[in-house]
């Protein structure tokens, strides 16, 4: 076929033949790329700003360069990641500077139709450019080409030939199939960004929250008050109810069923097998921590190591060198002696002494190497067959002795030297046994349901004989007069602080973080105690002077009775350096956040200011395709929410308002010379209808006009 094409190429036929392809190529090729999905070639303007048009090409490089739309049937971890990105980030993938990042044009919920929110960005983008050229703002070609770099990074590509120097082809290939763009429009696109970010530091630079500020914010959380609570339930009535034998013996008469199962149910109780109390030492696929390296070893210098180890034990078995013997039990360290100097009754508790030694010292075994290899419980024969153990080492262990070196054992997480500490027989109790033991606690349970109310009455009227005094001293005394020890089952807990924190309030709290539905502020729920009728506003009332609530509170279910006390707050005087640098950051970063919300409000009502000029200057066109196709995207986006479980709308707090002293304060700002309150936070979901508005951009943006 080639032949006859090269035979004839003088013929006016093959001149045609060529002339038909290369006319098909110009006419249908087109460049389409993930920035460019549809590919094709631009259809014109969209919209029409100030003089300025958006046509396709540059409206799909906008879309591209940022984040995509949760969608309304995503649910769990991801979408919350999703959303926090698309609704708090300005076309992030462009290149945009980390501080200017947030700024977004947007004074209450952000469209959740990308493509309304992208157009509105673009409108603002340009707007504001177009008010830094008034101001004798430009881009050099230095700061382009530094714009263009940061793109590498984020599309994990290279512009660097293999000697690093740039390379046009490789730029230009990026551009055109990548972003499927022109280099024109692309950096065009590009340097109107810059004059806008430029233009933003300039709005921005001089706002910036003062120490004062961060200060009222964390004093205001510090005026919030904390208590310290004492709860009574049920098993701490245990404590007060006294049975005598007799009692239990009467009661278990006419209870026989009753002891029956609680004995059948506590079978592991009153049956246990014989159990082994272990050290183990372990070296695993690390190396020495003192060599701060984590790379891993073959099995062979594992083995090696463990053998070495074990050698060097034997030693000590055959008596060729001293060990310490433990500790006297006056806590007074034992004697340095050969093995073969101890009494022979005394070797295995010398042995297992050396070997926690050891163990502390080079077992890699995290969970135990600080307590010379103890585990904390003894362990039955299949629970040492369980990890980090395995069979091989609970059928050593069972035929094993006291102080007698077990292993080397090759598990999944290594090699383990074990050794038996102590033997624990195994032990049966029959039910006629285990009767008046049961009888004693079933009656005590049975009759510590009524004793709750008794036993908290008698704690409060502890505790009003000397209500300034802490409620730990409290609780100390009860459990002392009632068990008999100082650390009984009664114990004062912290609470608090009460009521929503100041940067909750303004920020929307963890809810808004996780784009959660509003947590209801409900006064008299209490953490770590739930809700409790009536508890909010009386510790709102309590004083450093009466800091003793009057009386016993109820939880709501019923189940638990409380003793609550103001909680004394530290003197400065008393904060440790560890308290001192934790309040300075807290401090720090409280004013950092609060300029972060404060140059977002100043710049928001910037832009807001500019787009509401050029809507009412009729500088703002909106062609039907832009019509047609953000009526088509919302009919999507309306479809898809009807499928979706709906979400109530994220409530949000003011940013410029702070609670002091119950009364709000708002920290005034001073922006171009005018005092500047808070935002408005839009309190309405976005419609969910065939044609959801989204939300307003700073001005009324969002109504396509036809053309």
């Amino acid at each position: 076929m080639l032949d006859v094409f090269r035979s004839q190429t003088k013929s006016l036929f093959i001149y045609l033949i060529l002339g038909v392809i290369i006319l098909a190529f110009i006419l249908t090729f087109n460049t389409s790329g993930p920035l460019n999905p549809g590919g094709g070639a631009d259809v014109g303007e969209l919209v029409t700003v100030a003089g300025t048009e958006i046509g396709t090409r540059e409206f799909s490089l906008a879309m591209g360069f940022s984040a995509p739309a949760p969608s309304p049937t995503a649910t769990g971890f991801d979408k919350i990641q999703a959303q926090r990105l698309y609704e708090r980030s300005r076309m992030p993938y462009s290149g945009v500077a980390s501080d200017l990042f947030g700024l977004t044009p947007f004074d209450g919920d952000v469209p959740p139709v990308k493509s309304e929110k992208v157009m509105t960005e673009l409108i603002e983008s340009i707007l504001v450019a177009e008010a830094g050229k008034k101001l004798g703002l430009g881009v050099t070609d230095v700061e382009l080409t530094t714009r263009v770099m940061r793109l590498e990074r984020i599309f994990g590509t290279s512009f660097k030939d293999d000697q690093g120097s740039f390379d046009p082809r490789k730029y230009d290939i990026f551009v055109r199939y990548t972003l499927g763009c022109s280099k024109a429009t692309f950096e065009s696109f590009l340097r109107r960004e810059i004059l806008r970010d430029k233009v933003a530091h300039l709005v921005t630079a001089g706002v910036q929250a003062t120490a004062k500020d961060a200060e009222a914010v964390l004093a205001a959380d510090e005026a919030r008050p904390k208590i310290t609570f004492i709860a009574v339930d049920a098993d701490v009535a245990k404590s007060a109810v006294k049975v005598s034998a007799d009692e239990a013996t009467q009661w278990a008469k006419g209870h026989a069923e009753d002891i029956k199962s609680a004995y059948e149910a506590a079978t592991a109780r009153f049956n246990q097998p014989e159990k082994w109390r272990v050290r183990g030492l372990l070296i695993d696929a690390t190396w020495p921590e003192a060599a701060g390296q984590q790379d891993p070893k073959d099995d062979a210098a594992q083995k090696k190591d463990i053998d070495a180890i074990k050698a060097d034990f034997d030693k000590v078995v055959a008596g060729d060198v001293e060990v310490h013997g433990p500790k006297g039990a006056d806590g007074a360290e034992g004697s340095t002696k050969k093995l073969n100097d101890v009494a022979e009754a005394d070797r295995p508790n010398w042995l297992v002494n050396h070997f926690s030694e050891v163990a502390q010292e080079k077992s890699r075994h995290t969970m135990t190497k600080d307590f010379g290899g103890q585990f904390a419980a003894a362990m039955s024969a299949d629970e040492l067959a369980n990890a980090p153990f395995d069979a091989a080492i609970a059928k050593a262990v069972q035929s094993g002795s006291v102080g007698r070196l077990l292993g080397p054992f090759k598990t999944d997480e290594g090699y383990w030297l074990v050794m038996v500490a102590a033997k624990e027989a195994a032990k049966s109790t029959d039910l006629a046994a285990a009767t008046g033991e049961l009888a004693t606690e079933l009656l005590i349970q049975e009759r510590a349901g009524k004793e709750i109310d008794k036993v908290a009455d008698g704690l409060f009227a502890l505790a009003q004989k000397t209500p300034k005094k802490d409620l730990a001293e409290v609780a100390k005394a009860w459990n002392k007069a009632t068990t008999g020890s100082d650390s009984g089952p009664l114990a004062a807990l912290p609470a608090g602080p009460i009521g929503k924190s100041q940067q909750a309030a303004m920020t929307g709290g963890i809810e808004a973080a996780l784009g959660l539905p509003p947590k209801a502020d409900d006064p008299d729920s209490v953490a770590g105690l739930g809700k409790v009728t009536g508890l909010g506003s009386a510790i709102w009332a309590l004083t450093k002077a009466k800091p003793l609530a009057s009386k016993v509170f109820k939880s709501a279910d019923g189940n638990r009775r409380f003793v609550v006390q103001l909680a004394g707050a530290k003197p400065a005087k008393e904060l440790s350096e560890d308290d001192k640098k934790a309040k300075a950051k807290s401090k720090k970063d409280m004013q950092t956040a609060l300029t972060n919300m404060t140059r977002l409000a100043a710049w928001r009502s910037y832009v807001k200011k500019l787009i509401a000029d050029a809507e009412g200057a009729g500088q703002i066109d909106r062609s039907s395709a832009w019509s047609e196709m953000v009526d088509a995207a919302r009919k999507r986006y309306a479809d898809s929410v009807k499928r979706a479980p709906r979400r109530p709308a994220l409530g949000a707090g003011s940013p410029l308002q702070v609670n002091v002293g119950g009364k709000s304060a708002p920290i005034k700002l001073n922006i171009g010379g005018q005092q500047d309150g808070d935002a408005k936070a839009a309190d309405k979901p976005a419609d969910p209808s065939p044609a959801p508005e989204g939300a307003k951009p700073a001005a009324a943006a969002d109504k396509p006009a036809a053309k």
